[in-house]
């Protein structure tokens, strides 16, 4: 996290978001991370500021949904990653293509042998 950066999570189970919230405070991130707690397509278009790092870990049929409600916001040279892109290659495909598809994103597979993330970054 960049000096004085903050970071947003989502997450949609309470406990988790608690746990989560508790463990960067812990690691001594307190008022840096914000545990937002709820549906991160609810969520996602009520957050503002630029966004320059994007991880994606939830529903995979939802990966290009939760990319488009920040896709306004992203920075110039913006990292998303997205994980078990192996595993879940059918319910990532629209993702996929979006991320490999067009002239906005360069993007890569990272194969671990029991799955796959993609790693983009955004041009702009």
């Amino acid at each position: 996290m960049p000096r004085g950066g903050k970071l947003t999570c989502i997450e949609n189970n309470p406990y988790i978001a608690k746990f989560c919230q508790s463990n960067a405070d812990h690691a001594g991130f307190e008022g840096r991370v914000k545990v937002v707690v709820g549906d991160a397509l609810r969520v996602l278009p009520f957050l503002r500021g630029p966004v320059d790092f994007l991880l994606l870990d939830a529903r995979k049929e939802d990966y290009l949904d939760y990319l488009k409600a920040v896709e306004p916001r992203l920075v110039k040279g913006a990292l998303i990653i997205a994980d078990n892109t192996g595993i879940y290659r059918r319910d990532v495909k629209p993702y996929l293509a979006h991320v490999r598809g067009g002239a906005s994103y360069t993007s890569r597979e990272y194969d671990f042998g029991f799955d796959c993330m993609e790693v983009s970054v955004f041009k702009g």
